[in-house]
């Protein structure tokens, strides 16, 4: 089972539940100029992740919190945690990106190695990203947090 949190240390973390449609994608400013000659040049300034995270039903105080670091511009931390079969011994999950780490108990690593991805992002968009209730409960928020990379 795959696990989101975000926040700004892991003091503050909160566990998001998102909703359908969670999509990480990773964007790329560019800067074209067209010379005199009439050439097409292309700058690929850089690349950042954009991260759209939908949630409903998310409690008062953790739509407050996360409201609050959309305020201040706070950096954050968004971590992707879950688990992979490995097999019947040893590690065999290993993809780019991931920091793959395993429970030793007792003599043989167990059948599910966990996993975790870590994003360096900030909270973005021109509204606070919590600001409507769940309707039938006026104590649930949803909204999209739209997090971007730096």
């Amino acid at each position: 089972m795959t696990r989101y949190y975000l926040g700004i240390s892991s003091d503050t973390t909160i566990e998001l539940l998102p909703d359908e449609g969670l999509s990480i994608a990773k964007r790329m400013v560019i800067n074209q100029e067209r010379s005199a000659s009439g050439y097409m040049y292309e700058h690929k300034k850089c690349h950042y992740d954009s991260i759209s995270v939908p949630v409903v039903y998310m409690p008062t105080s953790m739509a407050y919190a996360i409201n609050s670091w959309w305020q201040t511009q706070a950096p954050l931390q968004f971590l992707i945690v879950g688990e992979e079969s490995a097999g019947d011994g040893y590690l065999t999950y290993h993809q780019p990106g991931y920091y793959a780490f395993g429970y030793y108990a007792g003599r043989y690593w167990p059948q599910w190695t966990a996993y975790a991805e870590v994003f360096s992002c900030m909270i973005a968009g021109d509204t606070a990203p919590l600001r409507s209730t769940s309707l039938p409960y006026d104590n649930r928020f949803k909204g999209t947090i739209l997090l971007e990379g730096y």
